[in-house]
């Protein structure tokens, strides 16, 4: 090859050398940004939450949750942290719990299991006549109990303990999980049922108002509370007050206990009462019916 033979060749790498190579790049980084280069790392990909997990600041401890699956953090003015479930038309959220990784599992009426920031490990619908579902109770080694009005308990991801669906009127309206494996079933007129569980549940007699909800304790025990604002502790747990001599706009709908040995009361409205934890009563950023108060 002759001198101006290779200096014609230099020349021209030095005038399309450095396009083409830009050119390569930008088309491999549009690939990238719209999905359309991937890499075969051999195994499925893991399924995605359904929703993001709640944003939550240091200084707020709890969430709300209301009848449409809109889920707020504690602080009113924190509405960047509220996230919508996708729930399907027509349902109605009912009950809510933590799961073990941190997200949130809600139940609906006719029993379908929403994930929120986690999996749902399954649900059990119910014809539009069947009773309604009325709770779910997260285990601490994985899965969750469903419990419905009349008594009955189905088991995801963990065992089935038994349930109250022999007895006559029984009507449950809560379920909590037990620090032992096990669950209670709470019922409207105060009657508490224990399952593979070693803590007794006395029963509370004649309160002055239906119960809403019961709460586990971190120690041990457990706690009922009324519509009317009232909490009974049971099996060990410790008083931490109540709102019963308050007038309430709103009726009290659920009771949950804190990492701190407290717990805290939320009405239908959205404020929540908190006793044996240094919240505040608050309002909820949600404008729906409030149905659920959970540890964030």
């Amino acid at each position: 090859m002759t001198v101006d033979a290779i200096r014609l060749r230099r020349a021209r790498r030095s005038i399309y050398g450095p396009p083409a190579l830009a050119v390569a790049g930008a088309v491999l980084a549009a690939a990238g940004f719209f999905g359309l280069a991937t890499r075969d790392t051999g195994r499925s990909p893991a399924p995605a939450a359904l929703v993001p997990p709640v944003t939550v600041h240091a200084a707020q401890s709890f969430i709300l949750v209301d009848a449409q699956g809109r889920l707020s953090p504690g602080d009113p003015a924190d509405r960047a942290g509220a996230v919508h479930a996708i729930v399907p038309r027509g349902a109605t959220v009912v009950g809510a719990a933590v799961s073990p990784d941190r997200g949130h599992w809600l139940v609906t009426r006719d029993g379908q299991v929403i994930g929120v920031a986690t999996r749902s490990l399954g649900q059990h619908k119910v014809p539009p006549r069947a009773s309604p579902f009325v709770g779910i109770a997260a285990s601490a080694t994985g899965g969750y109990w469903l419990a419905q009005a009349d008594g009955h308990v189905y088991a995801f991801g963990v065992r089935q303990r038994g349930d109250l669906s022999r007895t006559r009127h029984a009507i449950v309206v809560d379920i909590a999980a037990t620090p032992d494996g096990g669950y209670w079933l709470a019922m409207s007129d105060g009657t508490v049922k224990g399952f593979a569980t070693s803590e007794k549940a006395p029963a509370l007699r004649r309160p002055l108002a239906h119960i809403v909800g019961i709460a586990a304790s971190r120690v041990r025990g457990y706690w009922l509370a009324s519509a009317d604002g009232h909490v009974y502790p049971f099996a060990g747990a410790s008083s931490r007050g109540d709102v019963g001599r308050l007038k309430l706009r709103a009726p009290v709908v659920d009771i949950a206990s804190s990492p701190n040995g407290g717990y805290w009361l939320a009405t239908g409205d959205g404020h929540v009462f908190a006793f044996g934890t240094p919240d505040n009563v608050t309002r909820a950023v949600a404008p729906g019916r409030i149905v659920a108060v959970l540890p964030a």
